[in-house]
């Protein structure tokens, strides 16, 4: 309970400073025949947008969450979600190994699959268990390897996983109304650094999992706590950088507004956040999946787990669309 309260308390705080820093007057960007750059393609149904109901007919806060509920509706988020967390379980084991190899760069990879319990607070058990399973495996073979040819494996390890990213870009372009004009090399070699930005953050997290409890051991309670809550302070905005990155240069348009891009990254963080807290209380509260599916019930979780999150990110890339395109209404 207290890594929930330390782990809400420095997200809490994180998403405070940002929504104030984001809360600045700002000049949409419209196109030359006045039209919003959201094209939807011609087979999409226009998407259903409630009367703002405000004075200054300026977007609220609910007509918004109204416009967003709808855009996921029309998008079929759920059903891309599902796409996106099947290709990133297909993809999981060759990025577990990825993760050791780059691990073994800077600490030992043999303690990789001890960090990963340090993100209990936020992952379903289950989650965890699979993935120091996968881990002690995988860092308990030869590990003389790490060292040859550490360029050429780490470049096939990217190509085999770079399908889930592939299909999370597809999703983006569903989501964002554009057609993907890109050629195949560029759309690889796009999937393929999002894949290596997703491997570098999750290391970042296993490393700071690692080396703040123990920079913290030797400090008072009260101390360790706030330094605790500092870390997944730390985290969270790393976190809603690299997804501003992703809402960025992942779809194929040319433009973007700042603010609503890291309006919509911080939102998916806390959506992912919450999603995942909440998977994580259902299953250790109320979950039967072992008496369930058997042998099979860890898997579920893994599944599902990875749906939400798919499902946060398309969300917060939905909301980014859906603030842009109101704004460009209202001018």
């Amino acid at each position: 309970m207290k890594k929930f309260v330390e782990l809400a308390t420095g997200v809490t705080v994180a998403a405070a400073i940002v929504i104030g820093a984001l809360r600045r007057p700002t000049t949409a960007t419209v196109s030359p025949t006045g039209t919003s750059p959201r094209l939807r393609p011609p087979a999409a149904a226009p998407i259903p947008r409630p009367e703002r109901t405000s004075p200054e007919g300026a977007p609220t806060l609910v007509t918004t969450a109204k416009s967003l509920l709808a855009a996921i509706k029309a998008d079929r988020l759920p059903l891309m979600a599902a796409a996106a967390a099947f290709y990133a379980f297909l993809a999981l084991v060759p990025a577990i190994l990825a993760v050791v190899t780059v691990y073994g760069l800077v600490a030992d990879p043999s303690q990789v699959a001890a960090q990963v319990a340090g993100l209990s607070a936020a992952v379903p058990t289950p989650v965890v268990e699979f993935l120091e399973h996968q881990l002690t495996s995988i860092a308990g073979a030869d590990n003389s390897g790490l060292g040859i040819g550490l360029a050429l494996s780490i470049a096939g390890l990217l190509w085999s996983t770079s399908k889930a990213a592939q299909v999370l870009l597809k999703a983006q372009n569903a989501v964002y109304g554009v057609e993907e004009g890109r050629g195949f090399a560029k759309q690889r070699l796009v999937a393929i650094a999002v894949t290596l930005g997703a491997l570098i953050l999750v290391v970042a997290v296993l490393l700071a999992s690692a080396l703040v409890p123990q920079l913290a051991s030797d400090l008072s309670d009260s101390v360790r706590s706030l330094v605790t809550v500092g870390q997944w302070f730390g985290l969270g905005l790393i976190t809603a950088g690299a997804l501003a990155a992703l809402y960025r240069w992942g779809p194929n348009r040319s433009t973007a507004e700042r603010r609503f891009v890291l309006t919509g990254a911080l939102v998916a963080t806390v959506m992912w956040l919450g999603s995942s807290l909440g998977l994580a209380f259902y299953v250790s509260q109320f979950g039967s999946y072992n008496e369930t599916y058997g042998t099979l019930g860890s898997i579920i979780v893994v599944q599902t787990w990875l749906f939400v999150s798919a499902l946060a990110v398309l969300a917060g890339a939905e909301l980014d669309a859906v603030l842009t395109e109101e704004t460009v209404r209202t001018d």
